[in-house]
């Protein structure tokens, strides 16, 4: 058998269109992978003991990874992560969260056996309308003596009109020393309506100021809406299937370079299912609307949640358009009654020959509150046409988060903020700070003010310190250049 490149279902909305007589492109010639969201069903029960082992069969079957002890808000928001590998090597996660359960700080330190050092944090800030999309993530490294900037930072920069609709958003990205724009989303709007009626997504390439191409040399027209509320944060109008922003029909144009003008290119129909709100049937059209290019659709199958998104390519390898499906790519993803995905295969028809390609499967141990005990993943194996182990996750000592009060301040691990010249602890308890040289002895103290304390370095020589946070049981190495 011939294996064929997958479209998993997490890109199959976004698939991309390019000039006329080239916007359909098959999605056999893209790949990507996923794995599956294990959770507790029951929202604020969480675990503070998570073990991962790897299935390696040379070795004899699991292999144990390390363990992660969790400490959760009353929300259940993952506070402090603290994970030890069976090498001794350890990492503890620090995280902050706003009201609506995103992450605003998120500070990652790492002990290879002596003392804690800082290794990445991020920074987040939320538009204040769409509370889940950042504006701000700010990603930073720690190169040994200060952060610097790494290459996840995005600015995301709003602009509404009048009525509170977005109008444009412009994305920006690391370009050497500076953030550049790079991508933008641009909306127009209907006086009469208060609806948007027109989409582009720009591309930027100049490291100047921004010349602005369309991306993929596309723009859509003629918007019509299942339903709107104005705050489209997408960048594809194929993501615009679910949610409060569902595209009911659009007029492709592509730019025609010979007559610097847009021309129609196709359309684009989406039908909606009254039974399930997530199901939807859409088509890609060329320029006659009743010559379709591609379908997709999704259907629910269970009360579980169960669904199938099935798309088909209706034209052939030089993009004109068939009677006959050409190719089809199905993935049916398959939950239990507690909402968790136990397979997730894809299955591709292709010349009269229908075959799996990709699959994974998770089986659950659940206890009395439909809290996971256990799972154990196997992938598929698309030579051997078999599935095969590969991860088993633990879950022990489960707490009601709903219970803790204020696990950051009563956690008896500092916060660490390491500076280029001063070490910042935070935590309840916190008595002071204390350095010491490499031969022990006491060099720095200081005291805490309401759990917080700074030892500054300025005044010692360059070295090696470990410093430790007074009233509890963690060190920190810190070099002074």
């Amino acid at each position: 058998m011939k294996k064929f490149y997958i479209f998993s279902m997490c890109a199959l909305l976004c698939a991309g269109t390019a000039v006329a007589g080239s916007r359909f492109k098959s999605a056999k010639s893209q790949s990507s992978t996923k794995k599956f969201k294990t959770e507790s069903a029951v929202a604020t029960w969480r675990p503070t003991v998570v073990t991962e082992y790897m299935y390696i069969e040379e070795e004899g079957g699991w292999l144990k990874l390390g363990s992660t002890t969790c400490k959760y808000d009353s929300r259940g928001n993952a506070v402090e992560e603290l994970t030890e590998s069976e090498d001794d090597f350890k990492v503890l996660t620090t995280s902050t969260f706003d009201e609506y359960g995103n992450v605003l700080t998120r500070l990652e330190m790492m002990d290879e056996g002596d003392g804690w050092e800082n290794s990445s944090k991020r920074e987040y800030v939320y538009d204040p309308v769409v509370h889940t999309f950042f504006t701000r993530r700010l990603d930073f490294n720690w190169d040994g003596e200060d952060w610097t900037t790494g290459y996840s930072t995005e600015y995301n920069d709003v602009t509404r009109n009048a009525a509170g609709n977005i109008i444009e958003i412009v994305k920006s990205l690391p370009w050497m020393d500076e953030m550049r724009a790079a991508y933008k989303s641009s909306w127009k709007y209907d006086e009469a309506t208060g609806k948007a009626t027109e989409f582009d997504y720009y591309s930027n390439y100049s490291a100047e100021q921004p010349v602005w191409e369309l991306y993929d040399n596309v723009s859509y027209r003629g918007i019509e809406w299942e339903t709107t509320d104005g705050q489209m944060t997408e960048t594809s109008i194929f993501d615009m299937v679910t949610g409060n922003n569902k595209i009911k029909s659009a007029t492709v144009y592509y730019y025609d370079e010979d007559s610097d003008e847009l021309s129609v290119d196709g359309y684009y129909l989406v039908e909606y299912s009254s039974e399930h709100p997530d199901d939807y049937f859409a088509k890609e059209t060329f320029s006659d609307a009743t010559v379709v290019g591609r379908t997709t659709r999704r259907e629910t199958l269970d009360a579980n949640g169960s669904f199938r998104i099935t798309q088909s390519e209706y034209f052939d390898e030089d993009g004109e358009p068939t009677t006959e499906p050409t190719y089809v790519v199905v993935e049916e993803i398959m939950m239990d009654e507690h909402g968790n995905a136990v397979s997730d295969v894809i299955s591709e028809t292709f010349e009269d020959l229908t075959e799996v390609v990709a699959g994974m499967k998770n089986e659950y141990a659940y206890d009395a509150d439909g809290n996971i005990l256990e799972v154990t993943s196997s992938e598929y194996d698309y030579d051997t046409e078999e599935y095969f182990y590969i991860s088993r996750i633990v879950y022990e000592k489960y707490i009601d988060a709903a219970g803790v009060d204020m696990p950051v301040a009563d956690s008896s691990v500092p916060v660490w903020n390491i500076g280029s010249s001063s070490v910042t602890a935070t935590c309840s308890g916190l008595a002071g700070l204390s350095a010491f040289n490499l031969q022990g002895i006491k060099v720095l103290s200081v005291e805490a003010v309401d759990g917080n304390a700074t030892l500054s370095f300025d005044s010692l020589p360059a070295g090696i310190y470990l410093v430790h946070a007074d009233g509890s049981d963690a060190t920190v190495r810190f070099v002074n250049r």
